[in-house]
Order: C-alpha cells, then sequence, then structure tokens
C-alpha cells in the first residue's frame, strides 16, 4: 500500500468529515464515513496493512472528535482487523454483504464509542433508551451509504497500491 497517498486520503476524510457532514446531519447524526473509508481498506488489503490504516484513521478522527483521545483509534483497528479476517469468508462485492458488514461493525463502534460516554463522569447522555435509539440511528445512518461509497472508492483501489496480494514491504519498480 502507499502509505503516503493513504494519509493524504485519511485528511480528506476527515475534512469530508468535519465539513460536509454536519451540513447533512439529521437530529445531529451522521455518517460515519471514516468507519466506511476503514471497512474500504480493510475488504482489500491484508490485516497486516488493514488494522495500522484502521489504527491512523481513528487517530485522526481522535484530533476533531468529543471522546477520550484514543478511542477511535481502538475501534477502527479493531473493525479493521474483523473486517479483513472476515473478507475472505463472505463474498466482499456483493452490496447486501457490504452492508451486513457495514452494520455489524456499525454497531460495535457506536456501541463501545457510547458505553464510554456513558460511563464517563462527565458527561450526562439521558435514558438509557435515548442511548440505545441514538446508537440504532447512527448504525442505519452509517451503513445504508456504505455500500455505494464502497463501490465509488473502488476507483482509488490502483491509486492506492492496494489489492488481495499486498504488504507492507515496499514495492519493486520495473
Amino acid at each position: 500500500m502507499r502509505w503516503v497517498r493513504f494519509l493524504i486520503l485519511v485528511l480528506v476524510v476527515c475534512m469530508i468529515d468535519t465539513t460536509l457532514m454536519p451540513r447533512i446531519s439529521l437530529a445531529g447524526m451522521r455518517p460515519d464515513i471514516a468507519l466506511i473509508f476503514v471497512m474500504f481498506i480493510s475488504l482489500n488489503t491484508t490485516p497486516v496493512n488493514a488494522v495500522p490504516a484502521g489504527w491512523l484513521m481513528g487517530l485522526a478522527t481522535d484530533v476533531y472528535s468529543v471522546g477520550p483521545t484514543g478511542l477511535n483509534a481502538l475501534i477502527l483497528s479493531l473493525c479493521a482487523g474483523f473486517i479483513s479476517g472476515a473478507k475472505d469468508l463472505v463474498y466482499k462485492e456483493n452490496p447486501f454483504v457490504q452492508l451486513l458488514l457495514a452494520v455489524i461493525v456499525a454497531i460495535f463502534s457506536n456501541g463501545v464509542y457510547l458505553t464510554s460516554i456513558v460511563l464517563s463522569p462527565d458527561t450526562s447522555v439521558g435514558s438509557p433508551g435515548g442511548v440505545a435509539f441514538r446508537m440504532l440511528c447512527a448504525v442505519v445512518y452509517t451503513s445504508l451509504p456504505a455500500p455505494f461509497l464502497l463501490l465509488v472508492l473502488r476507483l482509488l483501489k490502483r491509486w492506492l497500491g492496494i489489492g488481495d496480494k499486498i504488504t507492507l514491504e515496499p514495492r519493486e519498480e520495473r
């Protein structure tokens, strides 16, 4: 994988997440495009590349998030490990499989994130039912656009130098 280009895309995703996503939020909920970007990387690379990529994307997300520092890095690296491990068991190009994977990792991601906020002594988030409803809305709003965004991101596979046989070792030029 071409890591410099990956880092450029991480910055682009962060800029989109902080500028465009608040404009399309519904009741404070917005799609987690960082999670969808990590899904794309994880579906197309080995776990050796996917987990550090998820950690870097999470670390960049932690810079502008309100949660505890490092939580997004942990969540996205775990999601990347799960997806890159499960990608050989499923047909990863099927939109329904992508939707199902998006639902699974969005439930995990939002569940861990909201649990950390609920357990934090500094915040009051309201009733448990309200937290569960908020999590359900976030899962749906992240999962529904995931297959479409993954299809669009497939155009970047060659530019990023990713595929099924990619390692951390430098690529040999011909």
